[in-house]
């Protein structure tokens, strides 16, 4: 079977996190990290956005060189969660524009490691 893991680049690495999405029309809504990559992010929202366009993140909690984590990614697809009627997943690819772009995806991908580590000494210990 041919699923959306087969077909990344990147390997994707759980993250627990919040952020805050708005689209080019101002709309805007929050969202729950489901897995980062350096090829893109799995975020689960209450709202449907439709695949094409781009959207622009801000990260709770999360800061690279002193400023919190924004950044710009297109919407891959989007489909209802199986388990919740009124949720959708939700997968995004990095828009690389700006020379932040990759050193703060980066810091994403490590802030994901970092918090797998701290996981799994608590978790074996």
């Amino acid at each position: 079977m041919n699923t959306m893991a087969d077909q990344r680049a990147f390997t994707r690495i759980p993250l627990v996190n919040s952020l805050t999405w708005q689209n080019m029309s101002g709309d805007q809504g929050a969202a729950k990290v489901q897995d980062v990559g350096r090829g893109g992010l799995g975020i689960q929202s209450n709202s449907y956005l439709r695949p094409g366009p781009m959207i622009t993140l801000l990260f709770d909690d999360l800061e690279f060189e002193s400023e919190p984590i924004e950044l710009q990614a297109l919407i891959a697809w989007c489909k209802p969660d199986g388990q919740r009627n009124d949720s959708f997943q939700i997968g995004l690819s990095w828009v690389h524009g700006e020379p932040r772009t990759l050193p703060t995806v980066n810091e994403l991908f490590y802030s994901a490691i970092h918090q797998q580590c701290v996981s799994d000494h608590f978790v074996s210990n």
